[in-house]
C-alpha cells in the first residue's frame, strides 16, 4: 500500500468549497497586515472585461473569478460565454519590454465548479530586472511579501530589498545575493504549487484506495490483522495496515468535501461494518475468544471507525442522515444504522477493563454525540428505538458507587455533557420539531435513570476534574427543572456544589479570573435550577 500524501496538503480540495476558503484568504491576507488591521471595503464593479481586483475591493456573487497562486492577484469578469478566458486584460500589455511566466491558476466557473489551470501571463518588466535571467526580482519580493508571517517563516524568511539611499549605493554583491535567495525562494513555490495541482487531482484515488483496503480487509480480516503490529509507530503519512488506513482517513474525512465524497463512493457502509464483533472473526467464535493481541489489534480497528464516523458527521447538518440511514452489515445477515451499532457497541462493553476497549467506548460515545448534537432525526429516531433509555442505564450504571472512578469518569463527563447540550438545544429550537416530540426526547432525557445519574456523578466522593465538574454542573442546572429529585437528594446536591465552591476558594489563585467567574455563576445556576423544580416547571407539559 503506497504511503499517503503529507497532511500539510491532503485535504485541500479541487472542489468549491476549499477554493471558496482561499479566495477569503487571498482576498483578506493584504488587509490583515495593514495598520489597525483593518480596511474599507467597496464592491468591484464587474464588467465583461478582465480585471484585477484591489486590495480594498470585494467580489459580488455571480462572476468569475481567476486567482493567480503564484502572484496572488485576483482577476474578476462577469460570468458570460467568452472564448478569450486565457487572455488577461489586454489593457495590462502597453509596455514595450516584457517578461512571459507560466502560472498556476484556480478558476471558479459559474456552476460552482473549480479548474486548475497553467496561465502564460504578461507583466511589465522592471528597471531593476536581471538581464540574465529575465526576472522581476522587485515583483517578487512584493508578492511574497503578502504571505503570513508564518509562511515566510517557513520559506527561512524574505531576504531585506536591497534599496540605495542619498549616501549610499546598492553595490553588485548585493544585489546578486538578493536576487540569489529570491531566485530560490520561487523556484521553490512553484516546485510547491506543481505538486499541490498533482496531489489536488489526486485526492479522489486516496479515498478510493482506503475504500478498497477496507473493503480488503472485510473479505479475510486474519490475513490483515497479521500486517499490523501496535507496538510500531508509524511515520506520518506512511499507511501499510488496515490501523494505518482507519487513521489516515478520519483525518481525510475531518474535510467536509471529503467526508461528502467518502459517502458518495461507497465507503460508509464498510465503515460501519467494522464495529460489527462478526465482521473480524470466523462463524460461531467471538473476539473475547482471541488472543489478547488479536484483542487488541480488533478493538483498536473499530475505536478508529467509531472516530471517523463520528469526525465525518461533526457539526454538519448535510450528514445527520447518514446516522440513521439502513445498512446492511454480516454479509447480508444484518440491516442496522451507525447509530445503532454505536449505541450497541458502547452499551454493551460499558465495564471493559482493558485498555484497547476503554478507547472504544471513548470513541463510540464521541461518535454518538456527534450523530446526536442538533440532529432532530437522529434523536426521535433513537427515542423510538429505546436508545435514550439504554444509554441512561449505563449512565447511571458508570455513576454509581460500584463503578465511577477514574477509568470511567471520561464517559460520565461525556454523557453529562451530551445530555445537557440535546435538553439545551431542544428548549433553544423547538421550532425544529414538533411539540410533541420534543416533550417525549425531554422526558427521555430526564427520566428516572438520566437524573439519578447526574445526582451519582455530582454528589461522588470520587475526584472531579474541573473540567468534569463543569460538565456536570451544567447537567444539573439543564436538567434541574424536569428532574424529580427528593428533598434528600437536592439536599446532596447543593452541598456537593457548596464543598466545590469551596474547593475553588481554596485553589482560587491557581484559576485564571475569567474561568472563575464562569464557575461561580454555573454553581449559582445549578443551585437555583434545582430550587425552583418544587414549584412550577417539573416535566415539560403539553
Amino acid at each position: 500500500m503506497a504511503p499517503a500524501p503529507s497532511r500539510a496538503t491532503s485535504s485541500i480540495r479541487t472542489i468549491p468549497t476549499a477554493v471558496h476558503m482561499l479566495l477569503l484568504l487571498l482576498l483578506f491576507v493584504f488587509c490583515h497586515h495593514h495598520v489597525h488591521f483593518a480596511c474599507v471595503a467597496k464592491e468591484l464593479e464587474v464588467t465583461d472585461e478582465w480585471q484585477v481586483v484591489g486590495e480594498n475591493d470585494t467580489v459580488p456573487a455571480g462572476v468569475h473569478v481567476r486567482i493567480d497562486l503564484s502572484t496572488g492577484e485576483k482577476w474578476v469578469k462577469l460570468a458570460i460565454n467568452d472564448d478569450s478566458d486565457n487572455e488577461i486584460d489586454k489593457d495590462k500589455k502597453e509596455t514595450a519590454t516584457t517578461t512571459t511566466s507560466s502560472s498556476l491558476l484556480a478558476v471558479v466557473n459559474e456552476d460552482g465548479s473549480v479548474d486548475m489551470q497553467s496561465q502564460e501571463s504578461s507583466s511589465a518588466a522592471s528597471s531593476t530586472t536581471s538581464s540574465t535571467n529575465n526576472y522581476d526580482f522587485d515583483m517578487m519580493h512584493r508578492t511574497l511579501s503578502k504571505l503570513p508571517d508564518e509562511e515566510k517563516n517557513r520559506m527561512g524568511g524574505l531576504p531585506q530589498l536591497p534599496q540605495a539611499t542619498e549616501t549610499t549605493k546598492v553595490t553588485p554583491e548585493e544585489r546578486k545575493a538578493f536576487e540569489e535567495r529570491m531566485l530560490e525562494i520561487w523556484i521553490r513555490r512553484q516546485e510547491e504549487l506543481a505538486s499541490l495541482q498533482d496531489q489536488l487531482m489526486d485526492l479522489p484515488a486516496i479515498l478510493r484506495e482506503r475504500i478498497i483496503a477496507i473493503d480488503d480487509y472485510l473479505k479475510d480480516p486474519p490475513h490483515s490483522l497479521a500486517k499490523v503490529d501496535l507496538d510500531v509507530e508509524l511515520p506520518e503519512g506512511v499507511v501499510t495496515h488496515i490501523v494505518s488506513v482507519l487513521d489516515d482517513l478520519q483525518f481525510q474525512v475531518s474535510d467536509i468535501d471529503m467526508a461528502r465524497d467518502f459517502h458518495t463512493m461507497g465507503g460508509w457502509p464498510l465503515l460501519v461494518s467494522l464495529l460489527s464483533d462478526n465482521a473480524h472473526v470466523a462463524v460461531n467464535t467471538t473476539i473475547d475468544g482471541q488472543s489478547p493481541t488479536t484483542q487488541a489489534k480488533i478493538r483498536r480497528i473499530q475505536a478508529l471507525a467509531a472516530e471517523t464516523m463520528g469526525t465525518s458527521v461533526k457539526n454538519t447538518g448535510e450528514f445527520f442522515p447518514f446516522a440513521v440511514e439502513s445498512i446492511v452489515i454480516d454479509n447480508g445477515k444484518r440491516v442496522t444504522t451507525a447509530i445503532d451499532i454505536l449505541i450497541e457497541v458502547f452499551c454493551r462493553r460499558n465495564h471493559s477493563d482493558d485498555w484497547e476497549s476503554r478507547i472504544l467506548l471513548s470513541k463510540s460515545i464521541y461518535a454518538i454525540g456527534a450523530m446526536l448534537r442538533g440532529n432532530r432525526l437522529a434523536q426521535t429516531y433513537v427515542f423510538q428505538q429505546g436508545g435514550l433509555e439504554q444509554l441512561g442505564q449505563v449512565y447511571k450504571s458508570l455513576s454509581s458507587k460500584d463503578h465511577f472512578s477514574s477509568a470511567t469518569v471520561k464517559l460520565v463527563m461525556r454523557l453529562s455533557s451530551l445530555v445537557s447540550d440535546i435538553l439545551e438545544d431542544l428548549q433553544l429550537h423547538p421550532e425544529l420539531g414538533d411539540s410533541a416530540t420534543t416533550k417525549t426526547i425531554i422526558d427521555a432525557l430526564t427520566s428516572k435513570d438520566w437524573c439519578d445519574a447526574t445526582q451519582q456523578a455530582i454528589t461522588s466522593e470520587t475526584y472531579l476534574p474541573i473540567k468534569v465538574q463543569e460538565s456536570i454542573l451544567h447537567s444539573v442546572a439543564t436538567m434541574g427543572p424536569y428532574c424529580q429529585w427528593g428533598e434528600a437528594d437536592i439536599k446532596k446536591i447543593h452541598a456537593s456544589i457548596e464543598r466545590m465552591k469551596v474547593e475553588w476558594m481554596h485553589d482560587q489563585d491557581s484559576f485564571d479570573m475569567e474561568h472563575w467567574e464562569q464557575l461561580q455563576r454555573l454553581a449559582a445556576t445549578a443551585f437555583a435550577a434545582t430550587e425552583k423544580k418544587n414549584e412550577s416547571c417539573g416535566k415539560m407539559s403539553n
